[in-house]
C-alpha cells in the first residue's frame, strides 16, 4: 500500500509540474513583444515591398476608357529574370492582364501588357511619402489616353 500512495503522490506532483509549466510558458508567449517591420521611407521602398496584392483605383473621366472598372487588384511577385524588379497579373472584370514593373528611388514604373507580347499600357507614379511603402499615386497612359491612378497595398494575408 506504501508503494501506491507513493505512485500516487508522485503522478500527482507530476501533473501540478506539468500544468505549472504549460501555464508558465502560455504566459511569456503572451507577453512577448515581437519587433515590428521597419516603415521604410518613400526613397527605400525596394521591389521586394511590392510583393503581394494591391487594390487599384483609376479615376474616370467622360474621355477615358469607359471599359475598365474604377478599381481591380493587381498581383506583385518576384520577376525570376530580373532580380530588381516584378512581375504579375491585373485582374480588369475577370480577365488577367500582365505587369512588370519596378520602383526605384521613390518612381515606381509598370507595364501593361493585355496579349503578352506588346505594351499596351504604361503606369508611372510614385510611392507617397508617410506610406511606408503601401500608397503609389501617379498616371496610367494607354494609347492617347492618361489617367490618374492610385494603387494600395493589401493588409492582412496575400
Amino acid at each position: 500500500m506504501k508503494h501506491a500512495t507513493y505512485h500516487s503522490t508522485r503522478n500527482a506532483i507530476f501533473l501540478v509540474a506539468t500544468c505549472a509549466t504549460f501555464h508558465w510558458a502560455t504566459a511569456q508567449n503572451g507577453t512577448l513583444i515581437l519587433p515590428s517591420a521597419p516603415c521604410p521611407s518613400a526613397r527605400d521602398v525596394q521591389s521586394t515591398d511590392l510583393y503581394g496584392t494591391w487594390h487599384v483605383e483609376l479615376n474616370h473621366n467622360a474621355s477615358a476608357q469607359a471599359h475598365l472598372p474604377q478599381r481591380a487588384r493587381v498581383v506583385f511577385e518576384k520577376n525570376p529574370e530580373f532580380i530588381d524588379s516584378v512581375v504579375g497579373w491585373l485582374q480588369w472584370n475577370g480577365v488577367k492582364i500582365f505587369v512588370a514593373g519596378d520602383v526605384e528611388q521613390g518612381s515606381f514604373s509598370l507595364e501593361e501588357s493585355d496579349n503578352g507580347t506588346r505594351i499596351s499600357a504604361v503606369w508611372e507614379g510614385t510611392v507617397a511619402d508617410g506610406s511606408c511603402g503601401k500608397a503609389i499615386t501617379g498616371m496610367r497612359r494607354a494609347d492617347d489616353v492618361s489617367q490618374p491612378f492610385i494603387l494600395r497595398k493589401a493588409t492582412g494575408w496575400n
